[in-house]
């Protein structure tokens, strides 16, 4: 088995860290994410008893090189906002 675009798998090692994905809750409707090189937060905006949005916001750094910029999420694709939702 091989992925159809195996870019998704794509990693550069820029944190100091030996985890590729953190996740924390502060509240229960807002979680920031660092999954591979992406860094965002998702908030859950109830629009009624039995609906709600979800938005994504994913960030960048001012140092980011061209290439880095084109590798995040929404730099060329949104290849790797893939990771935790399907696009909409």
């Amino acid at each position: 088995m091989t992925l159809a675009d195996p870019r998704l798998m794509d990693f550069v090692d820029e944190f100091d860290s030996p985890w590729s994905v953190t996740m924390a809750t502060i509240w229960p409707n807002l979680i920031v994410q660092r999954e591979m090189n992406t860094l965002g937060i998702r908030q859950i905006v109830p629009t009624g008893p039995n609906e709600f949005i979800m938005k994504w916001t994913m960030f960048g750094f001012q140092g980011d090189t061209p290439e880095m910029t084109a590798h995040r999420p929404d730099g060329d694709g949104a290849l790797h906002s893939r990771l935790t939702a399907p696009d909409a």
